[in-house]
């Protein structure tokens, strides 16, 4: 059940917009180091694109880890402004 706390909706807002920032700016360097390494035009492997889906997998756990952080923090500070 969802829950209808302002604070709540607020903090997964909140929480939301940091997975989805941390993601693309995880995705943004993957990008910059494996054109760096590779070269823009060079034809991708089996073995190179197992590795860009682990390292992206690994984007979406830290990404989730990070926006979840996030929405504790949104509602431990207002929590201490509110109360």
């Amino acid at each position: 059940m969802k829950s209808q706390n302002t604070i709540d909706i607020a903090a997964s807002r909140y929480g939301r917009r940091w997975v989805i920032g941390v993601f693309l700016v995880w995705l943004i360097v993957f990008e910059l180091i494996v054109g760096r390494l590779y070269g823009w035009s060079t034809p991708a492997t089996g073995h190179d694109t197992a590795r860009a889906a682990l390292v992206l997998i690994l984007g979406c756990i830290i990404a989730f880890i990070a926006g979840k952080r996030a929405e504790g923090r949104f509602k431990r500070g207002h929590r201490t402004q509110v109360g």
